[in-house]
């Protein structure tokens, strides 16, 4: 063997195991897990698919490759793992005919929607390496290596290491679900980012006879937070506490920083109260608590709505609630109990100052 093909040798017998070892985040191992090819089943190589593709040797005749042999051949494989680190980074070795067009393609939610796609260099058992910085969050990433063009073309390895150090722009996510971040409208699924956030949604012209374009709380995946969005919804909906858009969200009329609200400023309350979110929850950092006419300040006369005791000048309040759903941090008749940590959404029912 020469001195060219002994170091290849050693540099594949290194690559194979680290391969081997594992070295995804939480000894998850990497995102393509036979990397080398060097493993077949039946006539695939395992873990991938291919189409118009055969076994072959590489430039070592023990050493395994594949060959795209139609013209539209494709070698791909589904990695359902999204926890690594930001960055990818790929080390491919082929031999490619100048005159031949053989791309590499990443689809982030393995929906056919394709958001990189780079066409993969003339070359002659070359190694060669490059970075991608992967979307900020993805759901199954689908490895896909594509032949659109008669000539000859043959991989013998496609290694995919996650990394912490990106040194290029993340890619946009395309087809992205409700919730998710968006810079334009290309990026979601429904066509529609509002607010850099992904909408089923942006006015009453995209909803049905009846409706209205109003707010919501999204998950694009389990273990993820809760993010506010639109969607098309009925009118008056949402309760004291509840998340709103508009005033036409909202039981009551009043839509104030986002939460469903017993007003939306002084010019709402009577005999000059002001309107306002309780001192204690601006203190402890419970938020989305609804605003109020004078709460806690114990101003509210009989007949008066209320949240609590402390709200009226009798210091009870008939027939109220609030909960924080999920938390089990409930408000008890006579004070405020504050959460912890923040409330993100207050379930609040109005009560009557006795």
């Amino acid at each position: 063997m020469d001195t060219r093909g002994r170091v290849r040798c050693l540099l594949w017998s290194a690559l194979l195991c680290a391969c081997a070892a594992g070295n995804g985040p939480g000894g998850g191992g990497p995102p393509i897990p036979n990397p080398m090819l060097q493993r077949w089943c039946d006539t695939h190589p395992c873990g991938w698919e291919n189409s118009g593709a055969k076994q072959v040797s590489s430039w070592h005749p023990n050493d395994y490759a594949v060959e795209l042999v139609d013209d539209d051949a494709t070698l791909t494989h589904l990695s359902a793992d999204a926890s690594g680190g930001p960055c990818l980074s790929f080390t491919l070795m082929a031999k490619i005919a100048a005159e031949t067009k053989v791309f590499l393609e990443l689809d982030f939610l393995d929906d056919g929607v394709v958001e990189f796609s780079e066409r993969i260099p003339a070359s002659d058992w070359e190694l060669r390496t490059f970075d991608i910085h992967t979307p900020a969050w993805y759901e199954g990433l689908r490895f896909t290596i594509r032949k659109q063009s008669s000539g000859q073309a043959i991989v013998a390895q496609l290694r995919a290491e996650y990394t912490t150090t990106c040194k290029v722009a993340p890619l946009a996510l395309l087809n992205g679900p409700l919730g998710l971040d968006c810079k334009d409208d290309e990026q979601c699924a429904s066509g529609i980012c509002i607010n850099d956030v992904c909408a089923a949604c942006g006015s009453e012209d995209d909803c049905e006879a009846g409706q209205i374009c109003g707010a919501t709380l999204a998950q694009v995946a389990p273990g993820q937070p809760l993010r506010q969005t639109r969607e098309c919804v009925a009118p008056r909906g949402r309760e004291l506490g509840d998340i709103c858009a508009s005033d036409e969200d909202c039981l009551g009329s009043h839509c104030a920083d986002g939460v469903c609200a017993l007003c939306a400023s002084d010019r709402d309350c009577p005999d000059g109260m002001r309107c306002e979110v309780p001192t204690a929850a601006q203190k402890f950092g419970s938020l989305g608590w609804p605003k109020q006419c004078a709460p806690t300040l114990m101003q509210g006369k009989s007949g008066s709505p209320c949240v609590e005791g402390t709200d009226c000048v009798s210091g009870t309040c008939l027939s109220s609630t609030a909960q924080c759903p999920g938390s089990g941090c409930n408000l008890p008749p006579r004070g405020p109990v504050w959460c912890s940590t923040p409330c993100t959404r207050w379930k609040v029912s109005v009560g009557t100052c006795q």
